[in-house]
């Protein structure tokens, strides 16, 4: 039987001779030490032991050893409930040394961090002096016992502040999106696997956008990773290199090799299979990626191999010749909607997910008319169109080639447009961005924005006025980019927000208009701080522009500038004409200008209803202003012009049935009408309207003079 000293001696001995002989550890216990709690320290060091320079940090440790006539291979033994508290903000790790009469001896231990001891502590009952715990094996391997040792005591520095906080459970977080989530994952290289898929243990830390670490829970917690990805800096091999690297994904059942946005190849993770199926998948999100994708498909099954670095893979097909031929007629198509997606300056990418077999079919007649240059057939032709192909809507034009069919062309080609600011004035001409507005710049994608300054430079040479129309189109623009934000149309709002600011820098530098000059200035800042926060720089001149005598400057300085209440204040107090300016589009400082104005405003305002009826007004506006959402909706440059005139009755014809009534009036407005149209036709030669579609609504009256009376004098209230 041996003496309790020399059991003890036994115990520190075996644990120093463990640890003496682990490169990055080094065992600082006393034999027979008389200090309270502790036996000593394990100093972890990097890289070299015992160098100052490489030191990490310290381990308390308590070594117990107990006589054993045989070895266990678990064991269980009692920890004083005042050690628990004395260690309760360090940790610890203890040992328990079986040692045999011989001198032999096997070593368990238990490591225990903060956040452990909180829990145990918190389960005791008051009076309680122990707690017996389960040990288990030092492991030999003591390359993974360093590694484990090193990862708890940078749990145990981690954890120190919380050891006498609540404890931070799962449930009381709301919202997991504001956290990073950290854990450390130690294995064996022979179970690596198996311990990733399977689950391992470690403790869960919750990181605050303040980089503070918060330990979940109250012990490690079983950790499950479905898979493990990397990027490999390697070629993937066909016939040819097709791309420089990949993604290999690890998963408990599959191997998975991903080429970008192409194509991805899934194998099953198994070494004892000697042939493998593999599942081949498009992720292919645009046009060009699916034509690149299938193109690598169509090289992959003519080969018949894949090389993945060192990993080389054959392939077995069935019906190689007509999956073959599928694919190229696939790639034909694609190749035809990029060649349409080009020729209209289309930015935004299809959406292959809700693209249908009419949309196929609408895109591959595009191609016929626009590439092909071929007429087609239209059910319903119309001079200006918008077609919807997915998510991408296009505005077209129509020209009938005299045998039935259409010639398609985009709107957007070669066409301009007059408009007048005041009607005694003389009309001037315009790009054709200018009919655009806000609607147009969100609705439509085939506006090719790179021609839409030099188109503005363009007219302006023939016609000053040309930068008043640019500086109006601008504010249409930037109330368009603020839609686009609305519906999280990022890509696209960045396109129009770039062509803005280009727009606003020429009229910087061009127009010379001295009344314009902080107007210009506002609209280029305010486009500037839609993509990024203003500079110092260009705060400055904001700055200035506050003590400006227009309070319309005034004010958009101040909301640049971020002093709302300021430029509330401003509003308030400014003229209701002014008002309504500004509040039309927060940014809109041009009240020295004039809004030019397109009959569908004067259409949808409250003047058509305060002269005609409420189903009469809604008749009215489905015909002359169709909605937005229609399918059909035609957007063209057209003029409504509404005719009155009288039609006189006899008595005896208006004694006579309804029907013959009708009959009778339909022929004298007939009558009529025909009388009145080649005068229509010479006045709009002689004013040189060409190029325009009007519209005539002829309203019969019986009381002309009268009726025409009712609506001056309504129109005057």
């Amino acid at each position: 039987m041996l003496s309790k000293k020399d059991i003890e001696e036994l115990a520190t001995g075996a644990v120093k001779r463990y640890f003496n002989t682990c490169n990055l550890i080094s065992p600082q216990i006393q034999e027979n030490d008389k200090t309270p709690d502790w036996d000593g320290y394990l100093n972890i060091y990097k890289e070299k032991k015992d160098v100052r320079r490489n030191f990490i940090g310290c381990i308390r440790i308590q070594v117990k050893g107990i006589q054993v006539n045989d070895f266990k291979k678990t064991e269980s033994f009692p920890i004083e409930t005042v050690f628990l508290n004395n260690a309760r903000s360090e940790g610890f790790v203890f040992f328990v040394v079986e040692v045999k009469e011989d001198g032999t001896s096997t070593i368990f231990y238990r490591m225990m961090a903060p956040i452990e001891i909180r829990a145990e502590l918190s389960k005791l009952k008051n009076d309680q002096k122990t707690k017996n715990f389960h040990f288990e094996i030092l492991d030999s391997d003591k390359d993974f016992i360093t590694r484990q040792l090193a990862e708890f005591l940078i749990d145990c520095i981690k954890q120190k502040s919380f050891a006498i906080k609540d404890e931070f459970k799962i449930e009381d977080i709301k919202d997991a999106t504001e956290y990073q989530w950290g854990f450390t994952m130690l294995g064996k290289k022979e179970n690596f696997a198996k311990d990733i898929f399977d689950g391992f243990k470690s403790f869960l830390y919750a990181k605050t956008k303040e980089g503070v670490e918060i330990p979940v829970g109250n012990s490690r917690m079983t950790v499950c990773i479905p898979e493990i990805t990397g990027i490999q800096q390697e070629p993937v091999v066909t016939d040819n290199i097709i791309a420089n690297e990949y993604t290999l994904k690890y998963s408990k059942d599959f191997i998975t090799y991903e080429i970008q946005n192409l194509l991805s190849f899934k194998i099953l993770n198994n070494v004892n299979v000697k042939e493998n199926n593999v599942t081949i998948d498009i992720l292919a999100k645009t046009t060009e990626q699916y034509i690149e994708a299938y193109s690598i498909f169509l090289s992959l099954l003519r080969v018949r191999q894949i090389k993945f670095g060192s990993h080389c893979h054959t392939l077995k097909t069935k019906n190689t010749d007509r999956i073959i031929s599928d694919l190229e007629n696939r790639i034909s198509n694609f190749k035809k909607h990029a060649e349409v997606i080009k020729v209209l300056n289309i930015k935004t990418p299809l959406d292959y997910g809700i693209f249908s077999k009419e949309d196929n079919k609408s895109i591959l007649q595009l191609h016929k008319a626009l590439i092909e240059h071929q007429p087609i057939g239209l059910n319903k032709p119309k001079a200006f169109f918008k077609l919807d192909i997915a998510n991408i809507c296009i505005l077209l034009t129509c020209q009938s080639d005299g045998n039935g069919k259409f010639y398609i062309d985009d709107f957007f080609k070669n066409s301009n447009i007059k408009v007048s600011q005041d009607g005694n004035k003389k009309p001037f001409l315009v790009p054709i961005f200018s009919f655009l507005e806000k609607l147009g710049y969100v609705l439509f994608d085939n506006i090719p924005y790179d021609k839409i300054l030099d188109s503005y430079k363009e007219f302006v040479d023939i016609d000053s006025r040309v930068y008043t129309q640019a500086n109006l189109d601008l504010l249409e623009m930037l109330k368009a980019a603020d839609e686009l934000q609305n519906k999280q149309m990022l890509s696209k709002r960045k396109i129009t927000l770039n062509t803005a600011l280009e727009l606003a820098q020429w009229l910087i530098e061009n127009d010379k208009q001295t009344s314009l000059t902080d107007i210009h200035l506002i609209n280029y800042l305010q486009t500037t701080k839609r993509l990024r926060d203003l500079t110092d720089e260009e705060r400055k001149p904001l700055i200035k522009m506050t003590q400006s005598s227009e309070p319309m400057v005034r004010a958009a300085a101040n909301i640049l500038l971020g002093d709302t209440d300021v430029a509330k204040y401003i509003i308030e107090n400014m003229k209701n004409d002014d008002k309504i300016a500004f509040e039309s589009i927060k940014t809109m400082l041009d009240n020295d200008l004039d809004k030019m104005r397109y009959e569908v405003h004067l259409v949808n305002t409250n003047l058509l209803k305060e002269t005609v009826s409420e189903d009469s007004y809604e008749i009215l506006k489905k015909i002359l202003i169709p909605s937005e959402n229609d399918e059909n909706l035609n957007l063209d440059n057209s003029f409504g012009v509404f005719l009155g005139f009288d039609i006189s009755m006899s008595d005896d014809e208006r004694r006579v049935n309804n029907a013959e009534f009708r009959t009778n009036i339909s022929e004298k407005v007939k009558s009529s009408i025909n009388k009145i149209v080649p005068t229509i036709n010479e006045l709009l030669k002689k004013n040189e309207f060409i190029g325009y579609n009007f519209y005539f609504y002829i309203l019969p009256f019986s009381d002309l003079d009268k009726t025409r009376s009712e609506i001056i004098n309504r129109l005057k209230k």
